[in-house]
Formats: C-alpha cells, structure tokens, sequence
C-alpha cells in the first residue's frame, strides 16, 4: 500500500478494485506545503502515474488543519486538533504518541520506521516512541541538516534529501530480508517547501509557472474569522464554542 500525504489531482483516477493483503506493507509519504493539484503533472507525470497506478486513494480525507505539525498529528493520531492537542508548530511533543498510527501497527506485529521530516521544532534529546527505527530531521532542512539517527544526534553533511533517499531505501531492503513480517515506513521530505533548495544537478531545470491560489495574496478578508487579523492566532483564541460536538454528519473523518 503506498500512501502520499498530499493528492495530486482533483479528478478520479480509473482504478480496477484490487485485492489487499490483510496485513498489507505500508508506504506513507508527506511532503511539505504541497497543493492537491497542479504540482506533479507538468513536473513530474512518471511519479504522478506511479501514485495513481500503485498507491491508495482516500476519497473521504480532508485536511482539517492546514498548519504543518497539527496537519501532521492529525494523519498520525486520526484525530483533530482540538483532539491530539498540537495546536501550532511548537507543540509537536503534546501528541500522545500512545494513541498513534505507529502504536498500533507495532503491537500488531509490524516493523515501524520513520525517516525525515517528522514534528516540527522536535527536541534534540526526545526520541520518538513505536518505532523500531527513525533518521528523524531536528534542523537545517536542505543543506548540513541535524538528525536523530536512532537516538544519536548526527550532522548530516550535504544535501538532506538525498540521506533521506539512502536511509529509506536502505530500510526497505531490510524490510525484504524479513518479508514475512509486515511494515509501516513513514518519509516526511521537507520539499517543496521554502527556500526551495534543489538538487545541485537540478538547478537550473525547467519548471512549470507558478500559479498562485488567489486566496494567498487576498484583498479582502471580510467574510473571514475574527482571528484573521493576528499572524499568531492558533485554536486556543477561536473558542470552545468553535468545537462544539455534531449531532449529524453526513461525511466520514476521524476525531
């Protein structure tokens, strides 16, 4: 099962209903301030076709929280973030890690690694729990990054992504020499987010225009929430009253 953390199209894709293991393998990508569409089909069509043609659509998913670590939290946890308590970028450590995606697939007797961007502003001397193995980001996201290998806070000199590519091709090589025991891979990639650092051998490539949401650079904020007005405004300023229980829903998520 192969799992990107953004979709890439608006459009359904054709797919014939296939056949899961019970225990299927685990391959969950997420990449970093990426739109659901017009991203990867003019720049990168072959990985586009790859997700559509290998990986699993959620037709039902929905971001609730469009703020980096509470987005994260919430694809870890299933939860909102009133819910898991990670209300910015700074609380990455209030996520009970006890109720997690990772938790559970370990004591089901799964093999659990993460490499990459995990929480934001995570604490060098925190290791993160129910993983057998992580190659976690702590700073410097493109260039000389600093990593929690395992518990070992390493300098990584050189480009990031590519000790990102190394350690999870790495570990998907171990997960074949045991192939009868299932596994969940986690690979958080700081791309395309700002300063948008490429490869050496990729500057200069051509890429596609960019086209901004109108919504980015909008005039008028007059049908907005009262905490439009603030930069450092998160959930605990919107209220109890915003998170008050349904009664009916007529969609599926996770709370």
């Amino acid at each position: 099962m192969l799992v990107a953390g953004c979709s890439s199209t608006s459009e359904e894709p054709k797919q014939e209903p296939r056949d899961l293991p019970s225990r299927p393998n685990i391959l969950l990508f997420i990449t970093d301030d990426q739109r659901a569409s017009g991203t990867m089909e003019e720049s990168l069509p072959k990985t586009l076709r790859y997700f559509q043609d290998e990986g699993t659509r959620y037709t039902q998913a929905f971001a609730t929280t469009p703020v980096c670590c509470p987005s994260r939290a919430s694809i870890l946890s299933g939860r909102y973030a009133h819910r898991h308590g990670v209300h910015n970028n700074n609380e990455g450590p209030k996520m009970d890690e006890g109720d997690t995606l990772q938790r559970y697939l370990q004591d089901n007797g799964y093999f659990t690694a993460a490499v990459g961007k995990y929480l934001n502003r995570w604490p060098r001397d925190l290791d993160p729990q129910y993983f057998d193995h992580w190659a976690i980001m702590l700073h410097n996201y493109y260039y000389d990054s600093l990593f929690n290998v395992d518990g070992d806070n390493r300098e990584i000199a050189g480009y990031a992504p590519d000790f990102i590519e190394r350690k999870t091709i790495g570990l998907l090589d171990s997960f074949e020499e045991a192939d009868s025991r299932p596994w969940f891979l986690y690979v958080g990639t700081t791309a395309p987010h700002s300063p948008f650092q490429a490869e050496p051998r990729y500057e200069g490539a051509p890429t596609p225009r960019y086209h901004p949401s109108p919504g980015v650079k909008e005039k008028s904020t007059s049908d907005k929430p009262f905490f439009r007005f603030g930069r450092g405004a998160n959930f605990r300023q919107v209220g109890a009253s915003s998170f008050a229980p349904c009664t009916r829903s007529t969609t599926q998520s996770t709370g």
